[in-house]
This record gives C-alpha cells, sequence and structure tokens, in this order.
C-alpha cells in the first residue's frame, strides 16, 4: 500500500486516519465537490490523506483553529508537513494562528487567509436576556468576575484563583469558572487551600454562559494559549469588560493591543489581580465594547469564506484545463 500512495514510511497515518481517509475519497469520488472545507479539528489530515485515493481530487482547504506547535500538534508535525503540499490554500481563524503555521509549518505566508470565526449571531439579544440561576447574579450589589472554559492546563485557572484571592484582599467580590475538566478536583482543591469557599464557585457547564456574561462586572482569560478564544468574543458581544493573558494567539487581535481591555502576561498572578482590580474600578463603556465584537459577524465570515471558495474553485477549473 505504501508504494501504491508514495507516502513517506516515516510518515505513515494513523490507522484510524486510514480508515477515514478512505471514507473522505469513497465520498469525493461519488459527489466530485468542486472544493472541500476541512473545518473540524482533526479532520484537516485524513481529508489530506484522501487526496491520494482519489484520481481528480478536489481542491483541499484547511481550516486551522488552534496554534500550531503546542502540545495537541506535536504528534502530527512530521504528518501534517509531510500533507502541506494537498493543500490548496489553508485558513487561520486568527493572525496569530496564520503565523505560527507559517513559522512552525513552512506555509508560505500567501498561502494562509484569516477569517475570524463569527460569534455575533441574531440569537445573541434573546440568550443574553436569559435569567441565569446562580444567585450570586441575582443583583449587583457585589462585582462578579467570570470565566468560562474546560478545566483544563491551558486555560491555566490556577494563576487566576491566586490572582483573585490577591484581589480579594482587598475589595468585595466573586468569581464563577463556568466548565467541566480533569483539573476539577485539583482547583478545587487550591480554592479550599485559600479559603475562598464561599467566593469562588464551580458550578460546571451550562448551556448558555450569555446570560452570565450579560450580569457579570467582568470577564477574565487566563489562558496559556489559544487560538481565537471565542468565549472573549462573546463576552464583549454581551457588554462585559474583559482582561486577558497576552497568550498566542487571539487575545492581542480581539482586544486591539490592549486598547479594548488590558493584557497581561501569561502566569503572573500580581499583573492579572492588578489589571482584575482597575478595569472593576473603571469599567469601559459596554457599548464599546459590543462595537468591538461587532466586527467578528457570521456576515463577514461568510463574505470572506465565499471569496476565497470562489477563488479556489475558479483556480482549480483552470489548473484541471491547463492540464488537459
Amino acid at each position: 500500500m505504501a508504494g501504491a500512495v508514495g507516502w513517506n514510511p516515516f510518515c505513515l497515518p494513523e490507522p484510524r486516519h486510514v480508515r477515514q481517509a478512505r471514507a473522505l475519497a469513497s465520498y469525493m469520488g461519488r459527489y466530485k465537490p468542486d472544493c472541500v472545507l476541512s473545518n473540524v479539528p482533526g479532520a484537516d489530515i485524513p481529508t489530506l490523506w484522501a487526496t491520494r485515493f482519489v484520481a481528480e481530487p478536489p481542491p483541499i482547504i484547511p481550516v486551522v483553529h488552534g496554534f500550531v506547535g503546542w502540545e495537541s500538534w506535536r504528534r502530527h508535525l512530521r504528518r501534517y508537513r509531510y500533507l502541506l503540499a494537498r493543500a490548496a490554500r489553508f485558513v487561520g481563524v486568527s493572525r496569530g494562528v496564520a503565523a505560527s503555521l507559517s513559522a512552525n509549518m513552512g506555509v508560505p505566508g500567501d498561502g494562509i487567509t484569516t477569517i475570524y470565526n463569527p460569534v455575533v449571531t441574531p440569537d445573541l439579544q434573546v440568550r443574553m436576556a436569559e435569567r441565569p440561576d446562580h444567585p450570586w447574579l441575582q443583583g449587583r450589589e457585589t462585582p462578579v468576575i467570570l470565566s468560562v472554559g474546560r478545566l483544563t492546563h491551558e486555560k491555566d485557572y490556577f494563576t487566576l484563583i491566586k490572582a483573585f484571592a490577591r484581589l480579594a484582599t482587598r475589595r468585595s467580590c466573586r468569581l464563577i469558572i463556568l466548565g467541566e475538566g480533569g483539573l476539577r478536583k485539583e482547583l478545587e482543591g487550591l480554592v479550599a487551600d485559600l479559603k475562598l469557599t464561599d467566593r469562588v464557585s464551580l458550578p460546571g457547564w451550562v448551556e448558555n454562559p450569555f446570560a452570565y456574561m450579560s450580569r457579570a462586572s467582568l470577564f477574565v482569560l487566563s489562558s496559556i494559549y489559544e487560538g481565537l478564544p471565542t468565549v472573549l468574543l462573546e463576552a464583549l458581544a454581551c457588554g462585559c469588560p474583559c482582561v486577558s493573558t497576552d497568550c498566542p494567539a487571539g487575545p492581542a487581535e480581539i482586544l486591539e493591543d490592549g486598547r479594548v481591555g488590558p493584557l497581561v502576561p501569561v502566569g503572573d498572578e500580581t499583573a492579572l489581580a492588578e489589571a482584575m482590580g482597575r478595569v472593576l474600578d473603571q469599567p469601559p463603556d459596554g457599548q464599546v465594547l459590543k462595537g468591538r465584537a461587532a466586527f467578528f459577524s457570521a456576515d463577514r465570515a461568510v463574505a470572506a469564506y465565499e471569496d476565497l471558495l470562489s477563488a479556489v474553485v475558479s483556480a482549480g477549473h483552470r489548473s484541471r484545463r491547463d492540464a488537459r
């Protein structure tokens, strides 16, 4: 089989990728799509492999959502580099992601298009208006700081909780972290050790975080790395003031290098606590925040994808005509 498809033995795909690639190749051969957009994380490798099983494969456009080079990529770097030539073009969901794809994979800059994920959708106002069931958000007496995401290493809630502990020594406030994950016990242990059980809440996953964002006094992103942190955009769209780590990639682009909200070094609990306090003392205009979020609209993203697909499909048709 290796000789038939001509792949490098050092870049052999995982068995599941072969199965997925064959299924995708069957679909391509049967329906002959003009272009394939690989937008689900983890689907890009089997989609690119599938082109080796099709006589006339369609153009493939992988959409890269994460910063290339961190843990989740390391297992696949060699395989991915080997398959780069099979892609017609790449999409990075932020300029930082696009830059990492170029630096760590060798993709030419002119082979990558940045298209931001859409956040502002027609149902946003309806979901914001729903009433959250958390008792801390029923009134405005005590400021509530909010964070949303999986309870995992890359979100670095340990630094957030320690920063909150510093802030809580000098002002009345509370912290809610929405999400579920493998670090729950460790985070709950830290909260207990810092004697914050009456001021920090980890209620788990909720279906509608917008209802929380629209009532929180401050949203904090404490991540070590991102791609384009959707929750940060969602908080802005709800008019919630934001503080974020200046992690790769996305926050600096979203917050316009600190103009829309403070950026602090990754893992710096002191700087994070100070920034949180400043924003609570002097919150920005909510309409300015909503205006920034409006840039990340579904209409803008759809138009950008339409332009990209049209260009790639037209180029593919020209190539096939020239080959004849």
